[in-house]
This record gives structure tokens, C-alpha cells and sequence, in this order.
């Protein structure tokens, strides 16, 4: 799906520009970083502004990560496939669900 979209982005104008709150890049702007004071766990909002600024660093060190169209939602679930004929493996034929589609770094669809 990345080289898909990588080779042919004329193919999906729109794609660029999406961003959702829940993409990986918005848990680091003051906004998002807000919503954490709604937790009422003391313990637990602790761990998330912890779990949040160390992934603040991490961006700031890593400015070069690739980026592109990411499906934000690949799961089994979302994933058609067929079984091959010696019923050993299965082949992926498509993937659904684009709802949740953003820009954001490759490496975050494994996060997701």
C-alpha cells in the first residue's frame, strides 16, 4: 500500500493533507498535551505525560523519519486474503477500511 502510494500520489490528491487527532504527531502539540489533565487517575496521567514527553524527544530526534499515506487501521480485520490451494498460507489480496487514512511516518502504521 506505502509504494502504491508513493508511486502514484497523483492518483490520491487529497491524501496529503489529512490529519486526525489521534495521529501519532498530534499526542506532541499543546492542545492534545491538554487533554491529559482529564484523566483522573493521578498514577496513570503521570505515566502519560511521561509516556508523551518521551516521545516528543523522540520526534525531535528522528526529523528524517519517512513519511507518506498511512492506513491508520490495519488489522486483521481489515485485511482480505485467500487461502492458497495447500491451505498452508494465505495471500493478501486487499485492504479496507480507509476511515482512519493520515500523513504521518511509515513506521507509525506498525505502532497503530
Amino acid at each position: 500500500m506505502h509504494k502504491l502510494l508513493e508511486e502514484h500520489p497523483d492518483n490520491f490528491p487529497g491524501l496529503k493533507q489529512i490529519q486526525h487527532d489521534w495521529t501519532l504527531e498530534c499526542v506532541i502539540d499543546e492542545e492534545w498535551k491538554m487533554k491529559i489533565s482529564s484523566i483522573e487517575s493521578e498514577k496513570t496521567r503521570k505515566i502519560v505525560e511521561n509516556v508523551v514527553d518521551q516521545f516528543k524527544r523522540f520526534l525531535a530526534d528522528c526529523p528524517d523519519l519517512p513519511t507518506g499515506i498511512v492506513h491508520g487501521d490495519l488489522n486483521s480485520l481489515n485485511i482480505i486474503g485467500q487461502v492458497q490451494e495447500d491451505n498452508q498460507s494465505v495471500v493478501m489480496k486487499a485492504i479496507i477500511d480507509f476511515g482512519d487514512v493520515c500523513k504521518s511516518a511509515f513506521v507509525f502504521d506498525l505502532g497503530i
